[in-house]
């Protein structure tokens, strides 16, 4: 929900946010293409890795302050290249957080699977179009705008620290893993 919804806004509203500070349509365009093939590269390798090390809360965590603190320096950096920069590094964390997630959600819901993942993507659908809404009420205020996003993004700090890993070596609530589902 708050993930897709943080890269569904900036993916909304990217252009009209960048704006006043004089960025052009064709390089909001190029910035998004640049958070957008970052994101696939992350999905690519970095989701695996994460996965296939058990790192699933560790790397939620990460992907939500990385997604805060880009909001931030969106708002408050007039420099191009360093919003390049940050939105890529955002594309890289955002993207691979939800084959992460479905991954999780797979592995936890064993035969209903398929219903799981419909509920995690329906979820992720609601929350790009609350968090668009919300930055589209702030949306000629860019600061603002993207501190909300921010303030979205730091919502899903704690729902990473609770993020269920179904493992036999991983405890959960102090009690050992004794079945894995899937």
């Amino acid at each position: 929900f708050l993930g897709f919804g943080i890269f569904v806004a900036l993916a909304t509203w990217l252009q009209t946010l960048l704006a006043p500070d004089g960025v052009s349509e064709t390089a909001a365009g190029a910035l998004l293409v640049g958070m957008i093939v970052a994101g696939v590269i992350g999905c690519a390798v970095l989701a695996p890795l994460v996965v296939g090390r058990g790192a699933e809360r560790s790397f939620m965590r990460s992907a939500v302050l990385v997604s805060c603190v880009g909001c931030v320096a969106l708002g408050v950096t007039p420099w191009l290249g360093v919003r390049a920069a940050v939105i890529v590094v955002m594309g890289l964390f955002l993207l691979p957080a939800l084959p992460v997630i479905l991954t999780a959600t797979e592995r936890l819901a064993g035969r209903a699977a398929g219903t799981a993942g419909a509920i995690v993507w329906m979820a992720g659908n609601l929350g790009g179009l609350v968090v668009a809404l919300i930055v589209q009420v702030l949306v000629h205020h860019p600061l603002g705008a993207f501190l909300a996003m921010a303030a979205v993004s730091l919502l899903g700090l704690p729902l990473a620290g609770r993020l269920v890993v179904s493992r036999f070596h991983e405890e959960v609530a102090g009690e050992p893993v004794t079945a894995v589902a899937g």
